[in-house]
């Protein structure tokens, strides 16, 4: 029995976290409880606006009673009108403002109205089935794991434009160059190309040609992509096209002997 409600606790506790890291429990019933860390959370947001406004609030009737008095010396002295309207009117609005001030213009208004609106947001879409995280919480995981994304991926580029060298044009050579039977040619590039993927339609003057899967090769002046270009038959169905101008067909004394990746 405690051990079932410690697991729950804790499931409830982790419902912060971002919906994609909740698979990282699979023991714990995260998203099934959900709804009660929203419900939670809603509970913890007006405990604390409430114990914050407790205390916000004798500083605003104290501000409010010192604004009084300050009106009503001014109004004796002559300096304003004397009027009760003008010495109540505006410590009345203190007063009535007090709440919306709170919850605007100050941390501990802030944070329970934070808690208050994600923990309703977040109980109503566990009950229909779209369970979520802290919203905080998940826009900073999504920011973190962009950027280490980012990061990951410039090291990669970084380090395979080391392997390959200059940037130098296309060449296309025959497939048997490259070791390829099913292919008539093959494209061979200094750098890989975006959406030359296999089962593309690679569109050019003279005819089309179906993408075979593309691989590396390491020759003599560095790491090259291979794509593979067959014939495009009728019945074919293109993934995507390609538009591409075919460079001038080469045709070396002798097969290379590089290194396929």
């Amino acid at each position: 029995m405690l051990r079932s409600l410690v697991g729950g606790a804790t499931a409830v506790v982790l419902g912060l976290l971002p919906r994609r890291r909740w698979q990282a429990f699979p023991a714990l019933s995260i998203e099934r409880l959900a709804w009660l860390s929203g419900l939670a959370t809603l509970l913890a947001g007006v405990a604390l606006g409430a114990a914050g406004f407790f205390d916000y609030l004798p500083r605003i009737a104290s501000a409010a009673n010192d604004l009084t008095f300050a009106l009503a010396e001014r109004q004796l002295s002559g300096q304003l009108p004397g009027t009760d309207e003008v010495s109540t009117a505006l410590p009345v609005g203190l007063s009535a403002l007090s709440f919306l001030g709170f919850l605007l213009f100050t941390p501990a208004g802030l944070a329970a109205s934070y808690l208050a609106v994600t923990g309703l947001l977040r109980a109503v879409s566990a009950s229909v089935e779209d369970p979520l995280g802290d919203p905080i919480l998940t826009g900073l995981d999504h920011a973190i794991a962009g950027g280490w994304r980012r990061w990951r991926d410039s090291a990669t580029r970084k380090a395979r434009e080391e392997l390959e060298g200059p940037e130098m044009p296309d060449r296309l050579m025959p497939a048997a160059w490259a070791g390829v039977a099913d292919a008539e040619f093959v494209v061979v590039s200094s750098r890989r190309k975006p959406g030359w993927e296999a089962g593309a339609a690679i569109a050019t003057d003279a005819q089309w040609y179906k993408l075979g899967t593309p691989f590396d090769l390491s020759l003599p002046d560095g790491l090259r992509t291979i794509y593979p270009l067959g014939p495009f038959a009728m019945g074919d169905v293109a993934r995507r096209t390609v538009e591409y101008e075919l460079p001038r067909l080469e045709r070396p004394a002798r097969p290379a002997r590089p290194e396929r990746g």
